[in-house]
């Protein structure tokens, strides 16, 4: 078997497997599968039950997209002011999907006529197929259906299982003119159908027909180098999920190495303090026994004392009831001698009287002990970067990347009376291009070929535009203190409503729903807010939490990470030591101040995957990127490139549009891509 034989074998019908026909939520075969634009598929009723549990706990109350439930990449639905409950019904049917399904089944399950099936006879076996029909016949049905359907394709039943391929409606219908696609562009690598090619491809040099192009991956190890690059791909990723594991298992044996430790120290401590009160109470108990029986002395001598005394009391009571007056006189004499010794006893007793108290002081560091030591220890987390794998290491990021031209095209249309000025602009994954035409008070839409779709003439200059959801876009009419909102589909742009803001509005972008706006002219100081689409404000934020301007100069436009909510705003200022740009946290504290003197007048500003953010110079004629923390800084384009005064950026994966506000190009948009 030839090599290519072997590729197609990978990639053919031998490879189908059960999972690619099984939901990942339910784990079960679909049931109306709906696919996402990251191309992972669901069974439409867990897709929907996900998207309400998702937007149930959603902390925004009128989200406009959800993350996939596989690889969380943001899925924004055809209408999203539709309720939550209909999203997943809006999607796309997986026609493919389906046909492999078909597929498995037609291969499973017996072959048997079903024109005889319908008419109740038992079963027969059916010997051919018909293509357009899509039925299996037996060879007395074939007979009648041939003689009615001339133009059908028929064969055998065991030659139409050597080919799944044709068992399968195949046929995709273009969305937009309704003719079936196919031919492929090589340059933009889609699927077109002829109109397609006549409106929006005819600069195009490499469009073929699907037929030919198929046979062409076939015969060729493309398909096959493919799955090897995705294997090397899965296989990188697991290197990752083993690492992360690893580093996983790490961490939690760490943690209980330190408890381990944690437990011995304080174990030490414990065992050391028991000693020292081991011996204190020694101490204490021998000291408390010296002084007891000292005590306990002096009462023994003072009871002998006592008893004595009471003894000669009652022996002269006793002499002068009963006795003789001779024994009288004599216990008379004698007790006369021994109370002078009594007295004596009780005087030296009366010395030797005194007032105990047995008092304790810490030691002023084991005192101190529970004041001065509030932790046992420092924890720190050091981070490592091990070596990637290699097929991930062999992949350039976004920071060593430089900018290609890839094409530029003429924006000025024959309606417009003045040159182009394009402040704004936003570049969909369709390709689709929207510009802001500052001068002609126009919104545009081309395609990134350079072919005009549509446009909107609005009553005032707009300057900056983002978009709200699958169908809807916001733009700023700075001038007339307003935001102009618009309807997009495949072909049209259509003023859909205006919302008064009642201050001047430069920059714009969404996040979750909302809008962001720059008020430049704020006084006493620039301001930004959050607000819904209907106008109503949720925040404003003119100063610092340090009581400092948000802005020192004015800012001009914005642009949202979406991933982390992060907010750069670019501001005009060409002065040494100025902040040309700030990153905010989603909190609206500032994280990061860019003071690149390279920059002068920092105006359009974007994000790509990786975080980096680009920043157009106005009057340093130059585009910067710059790591997402500021570190680290690199000229992507300047003058030697043709740049002017650069002044509207926005990417989309690898490739941005910049538009240019200089005499020579404002008439041009140019489309770059990172290589």
């Amino acid at each position: 078997m030839s090599k290519s034989e072997k590729g197609r074998s990978k990639v053919g019908k031998s490879n189908l497997d059960d999972a690619v026909v099984k939901c990942p939520i339910c784990s079960d075969k679909f049931t109306d599968p709906k696919s996402l634009p990251c191309l992972h598929t669901f069974c439409q009723k867990c897709l929907g039950t996900y998207i309400d549990r998702y937007t149930q706990d959603n902390d925004n109350p009128r989200p406009n997209s959800f993350p996939c439930p596989q690889c969380r990449a943001i899925a924004i639905p055809i209408d999203s002011t539709a309720a939550p409950s209909m999203w997943a019904e809006q999607l796309p049917t997986n026609g493919f999907i389906m046909n492999v399904m078909e597929i498995m089944s037609f291969e499973n399950k017996e072959k048997t006529c079903e024109p005889c099936q319908k008419q109740n006879k038992e079963s027969v076996r059916a010997d051919v197929w018909c293509k357009h029909c899509r039925i299996c016949l037996c060879k007395t049905c074939i007979n009648y259906h041939n003689a009615l359907f001339l133009d059908h394709e028929t064969m055998p039943v065991d030659q139409a299982l050597r080919q799944p391929a044709i068992l399968t409606d195949d046929e995709l219908r273009c969305s937009r003119h309704n003719q079936n696609m196919e031919l492929f562009c090589l340059d933009h690598n889609t699927l077109v159908c002829s109109v397609c090619v006549a409106l929006e491809h005819r600069r195009c040099v490499q469009v073929l027909t699907t037929e030919f192009y198929a046979k062409e991956l076939k015969n060729t190890r493309e398909v096959e180098k493919l799955v090897e690059q995705f294997n090397e791909c899965l296989s990188s990723l697991e290197e990752i999920v083993n690492e992360n594991i690893k580093q996983h298992q790490n961490l939690n044996n760490k943690k209980d190495d330190i408890k381990k430790k944690m437990k011995t120290f304080r174990g030490s401590i414990t065992g050391h303090l028991d000693k020292l009160e081991e011996n204190f109470n020694q101490r204490l108990t021998k000291i408390h026994k010296e002084e007891k029986d000292k005590i306990q002395s002096r009462i023994q001598d003072s009871k002998v004392t006592q008893s004595a005394i009471e003894h000669s009391r009652k022996m002269i009571q006793a002499t002068a009831s009963y006795g003789s007056n001779a024994q009288f006189v004599a216990t008379v004499a004698k007790a006369r001698e021994n109370y002078l010794d009594f007295k004596q006893k009780a005087m030296e007793n009366s010395a030797k009287l005194e007032s105990i108290d047995i008092k304790f002081r810490f030691n002023p560091k084991a005192r101190d002990i529970p004041a001065t030591v509030m932790e046992l220890g420092e924890i720190k987390i050091s981070h490592g970067r091990p070596d990637a794998p290699k097929p991930i290491a062999e992949m350039k990021p976004m920071m060593d990347k430089r900018a290609v031209l890839i094409r530029d095209f003429h924006i000025r249309l024959p309606s417009d009376t003045n040159d182009c000025v394009i402040t704004g602009g936003i570049y969909l994954p369709d390709g689709k291009v929207i510009l802001c035409d500052f001068h002609n008070k126009t919104i545009k839409m081309f395609k990134d070929t350079g072919i005009f779709i549509s446009k909107v003439l609005l009553t005032s200059e707009p300057f900056d535009i983002c978009q709200v959801d699958m169908n809807t876009l916001a733009c700023t009419l700075p001038n007339n203190r307003e935001i102009a909102l618009l309807n997009m589909t495949d072909e049209s742009l259509l003023l859909q409503n205006v919302v008064f803001v009642g201050k001047v509005c430069y920059g714009v972008d969404e996040i979750r729903g909302n809008l962001v706006l720059l008020f430049p002219l704020d006084k006493p100081v620039p301001s930004m807010s959050v607000i819904e689409v209907d106008g109503h404000v949720l925040d404003t934020v003119h100063r610092r939490s340090s009581g400092k301007a948000m802005f020192e100069n004015r800012p001009f436009h914005l642009a949202i990470n979406q991933r982390t909510a992060e907010i750069v705003v670019t501001q005009k200022t060409v002065g040494i030591g100025e902040k040309r740009a700030v990153v905010l946290y989603s909190d609206l504290n500032v994280r990061l101040s860019i003071e690149h003197d390279s920059i002068r007048w920092a105006r359009g500003v974007s994000i790509d995957s990786q975080d980096n953010i680009y920043i157009c110079g106005q009057n340093s004629s130059n585009v910067m990127k710059m790591s997402s923390d500021g570190s680290d800084a690199r000229v992507l384009l300047d003058a030697t490139d043709g740049l002017e005064h650069p002044a509207a950026i926005h990417l989309c994966g690898d490739r941005f549009f910049l538009s240019d506000v200089g005499y020579t190009n404002r008439n041009v948009v140019k489309i770059y891509e990172m290589v």
